[in-house]
């Protein structure tokens, strides 16, 4: 069978891939939500931003409430 110190050190690498690969991705969506903010703050209602604000607030519920079913079988697996 393996030795111990390999074991460990196939784990250790593993683990450090799989964080690096975690932390790629969270980066990766934070670059998106980033993006995606500031489009809006130019293109959407750039002159009212107090109404912007509470328009996006009422759309993001709206898309929530509309895929509450879509949600909640995301928590199920």
């Amino acid at each position: 069978m393996f030795e111990k110190k390999e074991v460990e050190k196939r784990f250790t690498k593993k683990s450090l891939l799989n964080d690096l690969r975690i932390f790629l991705i969270s980066v990766a969506i934070i670059m998106i939500w980033r993006g995606i903010w500031n489009l809006l703050d130019h293109f959407f209602l750039p002159q009212f931003w107090v109404l912007s604000s509470i328009l996006s607030i009422v759309i993001g519920i709206a898309i929530l409430v509309l895929n509450d079913n879509n949600l909640e079988k995301l928590g199920e697996e």
